[in-house]
């Protein structure tokens, strides 16, 4: 579904609808051009730039893994978190 360490997975979704998913969204490119510097959650992402609502950001990391914009890197939990669990993306590669 996503492209990870030079591993290509075939998507099922025409190019051209995957960038119209993309750009439908000032939020989601602006999601897009950060994780492609590093490294993010949602919550970080809302924290730093906001976004309308927590909910709202987390919706545009589910879809942009859905349509292969993003990955999910690593998963946290404990501390600050009080038992939740942190889940990490970053930006893949156009394909």
């Amino acid at each position: 579904m996503t492209i990870r360490d030079g591993a290509r997975i075939q998507l099922n979704v025409p190019y051209t609808l995957r960038v119209a998913k993309l750009m439908a969204d000032e939020l989601r490119v602006k999601i897009v051009m950060e994780l492609n510097i590093r490294e993010m959650s949602p919550k970080g992402f809302y924290d730093e730039f906001g976004g309308g609502s927590i909910s709202r950001v987390s919706r545009a990391f589910d879809l942009l893994t859905e349509f292969g914009w993003l990955v999910l890197t690593r998963t946290e939990t404990g501390g600050k978190r009080r038992g939740a669990t942190e889940h990490f993306y970053r930006a893949t590669q156009p394909f």
